[in-house]
């Protein structure tokens, strides 16, 4: 699964599968689509764009999923 140092969320939207990982270590924003394909990479990302970040997602409806358990329990 993912490492501690990172926040995952994912989404639905228009009948797809959403996931983006936010990894702490080297502050790289990654987003896939629903097969799995990254169609946004974003390096450098700041502690206040992050919240921002979360803050959209909050709006969206997506989920953050826990380190410690599996996605398939969310979706």
């Amino acid at each position: 699964m993912a490492e501690k140092n990172s926040c995952i969320w994912v989404w639905l939207q228009d009948s797809e599968v959403y996931k983006a990982v936010y990894r702490l270590t080297d502050r790289t924003f990654i987003l896939f689509n629903s097969q799995d394909e990254i169609i946004l990479t974003y390096r450098g990302l700041t502690l206040e764009q992050l919240h921002e970040l979360q803050a959209l997602f909050s709006r969206i409806g997506a989920k953050q999923i826990d380190n410690r358990k599996e996605p398939f329990t969310y979706l």
